[in-house]
């Protein structure tokens, strides 16, 4: 799998990425993690992504792939365990 960065804004703190090579039937993936100060010590996580399914039947099975498989575990990997998670949901 490659990636390659499209944007990067340090001040609002979101970057913006594509797939250059991806083992997902999708095409014309985008995505954007954007990082929101909440409090003093908290932050929202806020992942979305755009995508073309390869088989437009696949597009629900996808987005609750990215939604719960990748973008849950990539949240979770920067997460501390004793911090909860509120609930990632796929629109």
């Amino acid at each position: 799998m490659r990636e390659e960065l499209i944007a990067c804004d340090p001040e609002a703190r979101r970057l913006t990425y594509t797939f250059l090579t991806s083992p997902f039937p999708v095409t014309n993936y985008c995505a954007t993690v954007e990082v929101s100060e909440t409090g003093a010590a908290s932050c929202q996580v806020t992942w979305t992504a755009t995508f073309e399914p390869n088989d437009p039947a696949d597009g629900p099975r996808l987005r609750a792939l990215f939604a719960e498989d990748v973008f849950r575990t990539g949240i979770e990997a920067l997460n501390p365990a004793d911090i909860g998670l509120e609930s990632i949901t796929a629109p």
